[in-house]
């Protein structure tokens, strides 16, 4: 073969297998690049969800207290405001609702100044 037409060859050859790599190289860059994005967003949409979540939660906990207040509301007013005879049952069930609202879902001292008359209030 002629020495020209081999130097030819060779560097077509070189040329072609660089550029082979270099697009190898370019899909696997880009691949990477997809898939960190992809990881991004998915981080992000989970912290979202999360945070939905805790609003969620402390959506429920906001409910959950003003139904206890609520029932140490209706429990005052039948036994301190009304004066109907309170049974040891019934102030058990006055402190179940007070501890779950004030110790478990942080309730502030009006449901403390309602049960504290619920419970000095007379025993049938």
């Amino acid at each position: 073969m002629d020495p020209f037409l081999s130097q030819i060859a060779v560097t077509a050859i070189t040329s072609a297998v660089s550029i082979a790599v270099g697009w190898a190289m370019g899909g696997l860059k880009g691949a990477a690049k997809e898939r960190a994005q992809a990881k991004a967003e998915s981080d992000r949409a989970r912290e979202v969800a999360r945070k939905e979540a805790a609003k969620d939660r402390e959506t429920t906990r906001q409910i959950l207290r003003t139904l206890l207040y609520c029932r140490l509301a209706d429990m005052h007013r039948r036994y301190v405001v009304d004066g109907v005879p309170c049974t040891p049952a019934e102030k058990q069930e006055a402190e179940e609702v007070f501890r779950e609202y004030h110790d478990v879902l942080g309730g502030n001292g009006s449901g403390t100044a309602l049960y504290k008359e619920i419970m000095a209030a007379h025993v049938a």
